[in-house]
């Protein structure tokens, strides 16, 4: 079963019950969702950047991610990510994009880009142009600990170990984050508000 639901652009819509039933005859159980909330308003207080998107820092998971895939995960500059990766390959996390000034463009400011590979990555990227990259002692698939506090970064495996440390003045907080495995890599991840 699905809910389709919009908020004008620039508004913030609240459902406080929603009672849906099926548009195929008949077919299904109906559908009832409490509290739904869309915030569409336009929130300058992320950095210098405007969006349309709530900035607020959220905590969230996904698991089992096969293919390419983004999410609207706001980040603050104080903020961890668990991650865990199975199979090879260079399948990568990108994270910290603030979005574009048109409010509805991502990816095509500033954000940086994790891989995981043997060894993981961590680069810089200002629009499409890739910038530093910088190396960990250590990748392959396992289980990592990406964590943001101000505008230092730490990557760090299962041990707990800091296996890389960046910190290169870029942005400080996201609004999306963007998975794209290798086509043999499973990815999952859970974020958190610190």
């Amino acid at each position: 079963m699905s809910a389709s639901y919009y908020t004008i652009f620039g508004w913030f819509g609240k459902w406080d019950f929603v009672h849906g039933f099926p548009l195929n005859g008949g077919n299904g159980a109906p559908h009832d969702i409490a509290d739904l909330a869309q915030d569409a308003r336009n929130h300058p207080q992320v950095g210098t950047e405007s969006t349309f998107d709530d900035p607020t820092p959220a905590s969230g998971d996904v698991n089992d991610i096969t293919g390419n895939s983004t999410f609207g995960l706001p980040s603050g500059t104080n903020y961890t990510y668990s991650i865990t990766v199975t199979g090879t390959g260079n399948g990568t996390f990108d994270f910290r994009d603030p979005g574009a000034s048109s409010n509805t463009v991502f990816f095509t400011n500033s954000y940086y880009r994790l891989k995981i590979g043997n060894p993981a990555t961590i680069q810089r990227y200002n629009g499409s142009t890739a910038g530093t990259t910088y190396t960990a002692t250590g990748g392959g698939a396992g289980t990592y600990t990406l964590q943001l506090i101000g505008p230092d970064i730490y990557l760090k495996n299962s041990a707990g170990t800091t296996i890389l440390h960046v910190n290169d003045g870029g942005p400080q907080s996201g609004l999306r984050l963007r998975v794209i495995p290798s086509n043999v890599q499973v990815w999952s991840f859970t974020g958190t508000v610190n």
